[in-house]
């Protein structure tokens, strides 16, 4: 009698007299002897990527490129120009590079024309600018709320002082302003505010044509201090 070893094929008792052997269900998928590896499905690929196969390098972003040529396109000036040079020196494909290019064109463009510009109005706009920080017309600007206030006086004694005031402060605008103009226009504008305070310090009426005099000089103050 021989033995079964452990790992071989599985032996079929055989059938007895009168006994119809027993088969496999249709369809029922066949048993794997003990051991065995399992098979793939016919046509499923294999675990894995084939030997030699190399995957395809990816493709550089043009991020900065686009934004070097929205930076262009927007009146960005030195911003755009230095965000389109680094893109320039970035890029890595023909379309990106372009767009770089592009970009840096558009950003020198602008440069061009603001300069161009500043150029032929840059006298007008710096003197201008000169008038505004001026520390007479500073302060003259600073004091003007406080002197339409003193309008609203009804008391003499009030109206002495606040008028006293409004000369002193002037006077010393006067000091302060480095503008020849400025410094006219504001003893020209003292002066009529030192009228009416002699007219109501003697009690006598001030000229016809004060009150035009003092609004007329008013102005001319703003306009030499670029207001």
């Amino acid at each position: 009698m021989s033995d079964q070893s452990q790992g071989s094929w599985p032996q079929q008792t055989p059938a007895q007299p009168g006994q119809v052997p027993q088969q496999q269900p249709y369809g029922a998928p066949a048993q794997q002897p003990y051991g065995a590896p399992a098979q793939q499905p016919y046509g499923a690929p294999a675990y894995g990527a084939p030997a030699g196969y190399t995957a395809p390098p990816a493709q550089p972003s043009n991020g900065l490129s686009i934004a070097a040529l929205i930076l262009g396109i927007l009146p960005t000036g030195i911003i755009g120009l230095v965000v389109g040079i680094i893109a320039i020196v970035k890029a890595k494909t023909g379309a990106g590079k372009a767009m770089a290019w592009i970009g840096t064109i558009l950003s020198v463009l602008w440069i061009a024309g603001s300069i161009a510009l500043f150029a032929s109005v840059g006298d007008d706009v710096k003197d201008n600018v000169s008038r505004r920080i001026d520390p007479g017309c500073v302060a003259v600007e600073s004091q003007a709320s406080d002197w339409q206030k003193m309008g609203t006086e009804t008391d003499p004694a009030a109206i002495k002082a606040d008028l006293q005031k409004i000369v002193d402060e002037v006077k010393a605008d006067e000091a302060k302003t480095k503008k020849a103009d400025v410094k006219a226009a504001l003893e020209k504008f003292r002066g009529d505010i030192e009228e009416l305070q002699s007219a109501i310090n003697t009690g006598t009426a001030p000229a016809a044509d004060l009150i035009t005099r003092m609004t007329t000089d008013g102005a001319a103050v703003d306009t030499a201090c670029g207001r």
